[in-house]
């Protein structure tokens, strides 16, 4: 049985994630809502607080035993995949329509490149 503060941790960080998701729901503004300028500025700053919450969230995660472990590395790789997969679907996209905007490139090699470092960097200190 998990103990009271995985728990209360765990809904933290529920909580964190669904605003953050929010919050980029309302940047993406899918309703072709007015935004001023102080207001997307002010969802740009509650986007970046949610997502420095969220990253302490995963930095600060501790692991008790193999079975979370393997949870957190089945996790980290689905992520990584469902990471790189809606990228190279937003470059195919975006080729043909000819215009590719050029962060797409650069979230993939820095999804690709922090994989194939990470791993090396494991490799050759554990």
């Amino acid at each position: 049985m998990k103990n009271n503060s995985n728990n209360n941790s765990t809904l933290k960080e529920t909580i964190v994630t669904t605003i953050l998701l929010l919050v980029l729901l309302v940047l993406l503004n899918p309703f072709t809502w007015w935004m001023p300028d102080m207001m997307l500025v002010g969802l740009l700053v509650i986007a970046l607080v949610a997502f420095g919450l969220f990253a302490a969230f995963v930095v600060k995660e501790q692991v008790v035993d193999e079975r979370e472990a393997q949870h957190r590395v089945m996790a980290g790789r689905v992520a990584f995949i469902a990471g790189t997969a809606a990228v190279t679907i937003g470059i195919i996209v975006q080729s043909l329509s000819h215009h590719v905007d050029p962060w797409l490139y650069i979230a993939f090699v820095v999804l690709v490149l922090s994989k194939v470092c990470t791993r090396a960097y494991i490799d050759r200190n554990f």
